[in-house]
């Protein structure tokens, strides 16, 4: 008896619960599982963001208070568990948004492309972006994914999230074309 009650619960926290819809737009549903990810994603992101603004900081110091006024809203932006979770909602009612209307437009993202964004964000940041190899994206890009695993985000939420901007841009693009 015990062993299926305890069973039922891990069965409802590992498989009914992140299946719950939090949100819909339309006819889409926004789950638990996609939300808490969003949301690590998010205070991953504003970690990494602190932690670059320390290191400028500590090396450089702050002639006009500007970097610690950034770092002073990073943080309480961080400790606010509203702002992350209006930010994350917020964030996955646009990405529906976005695909229908690429859709609409009938733009789509390759893995390919995802690919060449990752090694243009590298290479923009390497001491020479005009002898990026690809050798030396595939070790980015590997310490990129490994640097996020530790805040439980898989491959497949880094890349889907890199598409997200992606197709972003891309309607943008389009729509200052003349597109509709």
């Amino acid at each position: 008896l015990v062993v299926g009650v305890l069973a039922a619960g891990l069965w409802n926290d590992l498989v009914v619960t992140p299946k719950k819809a939090v949100a819909t737009v339309g006819d889409v549903q926004i789950t638990v599982e996609m939300y808490q990810t969003r949301a690590r994603y998010f205070r991953f992101q504003l970690l990494q963001e602190i932690v670059d603004i320390q290191n400028v900081l500590d090396t450089q110091g702050d002639y006009d208070g500007q970097q610690q006024m950034i770092l002073d809203y990073y943080q309480s932006f961080l400790n606010s568990p509203e702002q992350i979770g209006a930010t994350t909602m917020n964030s996955l009612m646009e990405d529906i948004i976005l695909e229908r209307k690429a859709e609409e437009l009938g733009l789509t993202i390759t893995e390919v492309e995802i690919d060449a964004a990752f090694m243009l964000k590298f290479a923009e940041t390497s001491a020479d972006p005009f002898a990026y190899t690809q050798e030396q994206f595939e070790i980015d890009y590997a310490e990129y994914i490994e640097l996020r695993a530790a805040a439980d985000l898989t491959e497949e939420d880094i890349r889907e999230m890199r598409r997200m901007i992606l197709i972003r841009d891309a309607i943008m693009v389009a729509l200052s074309e003349g597109e509709t």
